[in-house]
């Protein structure tokens, strides 16, 4: 099981070259505005992963998105649903790596005026989720890249099922779930009338997309490694 993961998390690493089919498994066409959701972008502008801001000058994305490139080689695209316009795109001068789990924090060059999301004091098994990201819709997708956001909702279901602990989620399945592309991209939670950041795509658990459920990085376990680096 663990030399799985391990492969799945190699297919989901971005590369400087990489510019994955950018929609989410079982979705469709983002439904509103999200003011703090992120594209990280190669240079070029090549998407790479998703996050959300957390903060006016942070944003949190997954660990393995970082990892082997240095701040320089990466820009953030935040509050657009079309990934090459609108919002507000601005440099990385800085990103800081969780030493446990496979969240890392990117500080802006400068601060933006999109609001930001709040972190979930907590995610229920059994609650229903909504997933964002510029992923791959299937595993053997070669469509021309679409632009646009897409969102799906889905469970939150029980650890057993992922093989997960206290500070992951496990999400989604049943044809509905993130894929390539969407790594570091937000698992959101309707508390009242407003969204709150449940978790930052990690890894899946099956060689397809969609066939079995995703791990998410769960942001309530991480609010107070995450308030300890951005002041939030």
């Amino acid at each position: 099981m663990r030399a799985l993961l391990v492969a799945l998390l190699m297919l989901v690493a971005p590369t400087a070259t990489a510019d994955p089919v950018p929609r989410i498994i079982g979705g469709g066409p983002a439904s509103q505005a999200y003011s703090f959701v992120a594209s990280l972008q190669n240079t070029n502008g090549g998407h790479l992963c998703g996050g959300a801001l957390v903060q006016s000058g942070w944003v949190l994305t997954a660990k393995h998105c970082v990892t082997g490139t240095s701040p320089s080689n990466l820009r953030v695209r935040v509050g657009s649903v079309n990934r090459t316009s609108g919002g507000t795109l601005e440099l990385v001068t800085q990103f800081v790596q969780h030493p446990g789990s496979d969240v890392a924090l990117l500080r802006l060059r400068a601060p933006v005026t999109h609001q930001p999301v709040q972190i979930a004091v907590s995610v229920p098994i059994g609650s229903t989720v909504r997933l964002l990201g510029w992923g791959r819709t299937c595993a053997t997708c070669t469509d021309p890249l679409p632009l646009g956001l897409r969102e799906v909702d889905a469970p939150v279901l029980p650890d057993s099922r992922c093989g997960t602990g206290p500070a992951e989620l496990c999400v989604g399945g049943d044809g509905r779930g993130a894929c390539q592309g969407d790594s570091g991209s937000p698992a959101i939670l309707k508390v009242g009338t407003v969204w709150h950041l449940a978790g930052a795509a990690s890894r899946g658990t099956t060689a397809v997309c969609g066939q079995g459920p995703w791990i998410y990085s769960d942001a309530s376990a991480h609010r107070t490694w995450i308030r300890n680096i951005t002041g939030l």
